[in-house]
Order: structure tokens, then sequence, then C-alpha cells
């Protein structure tokens, strides 16, 4: 069956189930889990607000609502009437002047204090929304700051894999400088060596806006192989089946 893979690990195709347990928390998040949290709480906070700013700003809406209900019920034909009828005590609960009056004067008392209080949950509201905002961004940088973690253990093995090209390439400088003669007509440029630098902790260098690794040949690495191809060359002059183990690391 043929898989997907994402960073060397299988992914799993479709018919198979993923697990049901849920991973546990991987050290070295803590602080995203922190912020995650209080990600979470802040965005409660201003659903909780919204919900009573809406309450306090449709209770003035009702209000207003209600009182243009009874101004229209009383420019209606026979509307005064019933208001004058109300006010002197005949009429009954169930009228529709006494409903339209009950429901402007329960709106209109409890409209003045939503008032008074609607500035305050406003204000609320957008000091939530901001931590909101100011938390995402925090959950963010962490989130670089992890990743940059995570990324910069690659780069270490990319810097020691530079370094080790650097080493083989002075090498290999010694055995030019020591053996022209059996390089054949490939001519020798002397210059540096360099790999893209990506900016991570790992691979920081003293100019920090150079965009590369950089090398240089190393004259005593270089001085040293040389010599010790030349040590090789003399050694087969004088026996062809010499023992070149001490000389060259893995060969006899």
């Amino acid at each position: 069956m043929l898989q997907s893979v994402v960073f060397g690990k299988p992914k799993a195709t479709r018919g198979e189930s993923p697990s049901v347990a849920k991973a546990k928390p991987v050290t070295g998040r803590e602080r995203l889990h922190f912020f995650d949290a209080e990600l979470a709480k802040a965005n409660a906070a201003v659903e909780d607000l919204g919900k009573r700013v809406a309450t306090l700003e449709n209770i003035g809406v009702e209000a207003v609502a209600a009182d243009k209900a009874l101004q229209t019920f009383i420019a209606q034909d026979g509307g005064t009437d019933a208001l004058l009828a109300h006010s002197s005590g005949t009429s009954k609960p169930d009228d529709e002047v006494s409903k339209l009056i009950m429901a402007a004067k329960s709106t209109a008392e409890a409209s003045l204090p939503a008032k008074t209080a609607l500035p305050l949950q406003l204000e609320k509201l957008a000091a939530a929304k901001s931590e909101v905002a100011r938390l995402g961004e925090e959950k963010n940088a962490e989130i670089g700051r992890y990743l940059t973690t995570l990324a910069d253990s690659t780069a270490r093995k990319y810097k020691a894999a530079f370094e080790e090209c650097c080493r083989l390439h002075d090498e290999l400088m010694g055995f030019a400088d020591g053996a022209s003669l059996y390089m054949g007509e490939i001519a020798l440029i002397i210059e540096e060596l360099r790999t893209p630098r990506f900016n991570l902790p790992s691979l920081a260098c003293l100019n920090e806006h150079d965009p590369f690794l950089r090398h240089r040949a190393n004259s005593h690495t270089v001085a040293a192989s040389s010599k010790t191809w030349g040590a090789v060359k003399a050694r087969l002059q004088l026996d062809v089946d010499a023992d070149l183990s001490d000389l060259i690391g893995g060969v006899k």
C-alpha cells in the first residue's frame, strides 16, 4: 500500500483508523500551552461581553419600538378615546392600549439603566478584544520561536556537513599540491567555499548580514595533507605493496 510521507513519517492512508488516544503534551511547548489557554479565556470574555452589549443595546431598541407602537396606536381612530379610558381606569388589562402602555413603561424603565451601563460594557469589550489581539501575537511569536528551535537542529547538521566538506576540500587541496603531476589537465582554482546561510542560531556569524557560510582553505591542513600524500608516494616508490594504513586511514 502506498503511503504519503511528511518529514520522514508515514501518514495514515484512507481506510486506516487514527489512534483514538489523545497525544500527551510535548515537552518544550509549555509557553505555547500557556498562550493557548490564555487566548481561550480572552476569547470567552469577548463572547460574554459581546452578549452583554447586545442585550443592553436591544433593551434600548425595544424601548423605542414600544413607544413608537404606542404612539402609532394613539394616532389611529379611537386611539385617544382608548387612552382616556385607560387614564380613567375603565380599560381592561387585555385591552390593546393597556398592553401597549405596559410594554412602553417596562421597556422605558429598563432603558435608562441599560443606557447608563452600556458605555462601560463597550469599554470592557474593546479592552477584551485588544487582549485577544495581543495574546494572538504573543502566541504566533512563540510558535515562531518554537519552530526556530526545531529547525535549528537541522541547521546544526547542515553546518557540520559544510564543515566536513571544507575539511575534505582542504585535504584534497593538499593532495593536489603534493601530487599535481597526477591531476591531469584539470586546473586547480583556489576560491573560497560558500553555501547559503539561514537565519538560525546555529548558523550565526560575525557579519549578521552575510547570506553565506564561507570557508577559505586552511594552510596548515593543506600543508599537512600535502606532506602525507608525499609520504604515500615515496613509500609506494620504494615498495608497491607497502602498508599505507598509518598514513591514510582504511587503506593498506
